[in-house]
């Protein structure tokens, strides 16, 4: 067994090796220790005398397009650095044989696609911390996280979204049912992301345990598809009366796009906030009439809700009816 010393960081007693880099940054380490890196991508991972995969699919979500990796790997553990440069490289699959603890795996380079769905058995729910976005460029962010039910949101950062690919611009599902084990309902701070280029926010935190704090603030004038972006939160209570969702677009299939499933079953959302987001989108003119929009809450903003019903807006909102 490798000893390995404790030190804290955001929150998480994580076990680095002395005299080994651990490139975060401001985290505590061994006198020995370097100065880390400025930027990399990095997250927590319970190793337990288990292993991980790196997460990387052959081709980006058109099926065709061959994705790229170019990528630096630290698992964390203090074994050398590897040097990644194909999807399924042996090099990208790692056995923490022997080891118990939270391990600092650190990524830079290019790496086109993370997508946890794609990962091995189990590893998900064994990222605990998400800790910051420097370092790598993605041509993708859909399914990244995927099912990390028990991973925290710690990053001081943002990721730099749209970089060109043909899915550059969906967040389609990337912190698909986070958080929900963590019991730190108040993990995530959002407010410094510029999502003004999606489009597609299709289950981006569905049945997440997060506050998801500040995208309130976000420009989503963009966006075409909210699906279910927040079904099934349980902690999240945003005024998003700033949202300007006007080109929202039901098209290709209106039972599924567009708003549909939008708050549904998000038992943190308050009255307050719902009527605030009422009294403000009541008050937008949207490309597209006839929306479907779910929402897990009562409302006192009846005048509000009855602009967006009838015409020419002509809504079916589904909620839980005047206070």
């Amino acid at each position: 067994m490798i000893t390995l010393n404790k030190i804290t960081n955001s929150g998480h007693s994580v076990f680095a090796p002395c005299g080994i880099v651990k490139p975060i940054i401001g985290l505590p380490s061994c006198e020995s220790d370097p100065a880390p890196p400025a930027a990399a991508f990095q997250f927590v991972f319970l190793a337990n005398d288990d292993s991980l995969t790196m997460p990387t699919p052959q081709y980006l979500n058109d099926g065709t397009t061959p994705a790229v990796y170019d990528y630096y790997l630290d698992w964390g553990d203090g074994t050398p650095l590897v040097h990644i440069t194909a999807w399924d490289q042996a090099e990208g699959y790692h056995e923490y044989t022997g080891l118990d603890g939270e391990m600092i795996v650190t990524i830079t380079g290019r790496m086109d696609v993370f997508r946890m769905d794609v990962s091995g058995p189990g590893e998900a729910a064994k990222i605990l911390d998400f800790l910051g976005w420097d370092g790598v460029l993605f041509k993708e962010y859909i399914n990244m996280f995927k099912d990390c039910i028990n991973m925290s949101y710690s990053a001081p950062n943002a990721p730099i979204l749209a970089t060109g690919a043909p899915y550059a611009h969906s967040l389609e599902g990337m912190f698909y049912n986070c958080g929900n084990f963590t019991g730190d309902s108040a993990s995530g701070d959002f407010s410094w992301w510029d999502v003004s280029t999606i489009t597609d926010f299709n289950n981006m935190f569905f049945q997440s345990g997060w506050a998801i704090a500040g995208c309130g603030a976000w420009d989503v004038s963009a966006g075409e598809i909210f699906f279910s972006m927040f079904e099934g939160t349980t902690a999240f209570d945003e005024d998003l009366s700033a949202w300007t969702p006007t080109a929202a677009d039901p098209a290709p299939d209106p039972a599924a796009y567009s708003f549909k499933w939008f708050l549904y079953g998000a038992t943190g959302f308050s009255v307050a906030s719902y009527d605030l987001l009422l009294t403000a989108w009541s008050a937008l003119t949207f490309d597209i009439a006839d929306q479907s929009l779910n929402v897990n809450q009562q409302y006192t903003a009846t005048a509000a809700r009855a602009v967006l019903t009838g015409a020419p807006n002509n809504w079916s909102i589904t909620d839980l009816g005047p206070v």
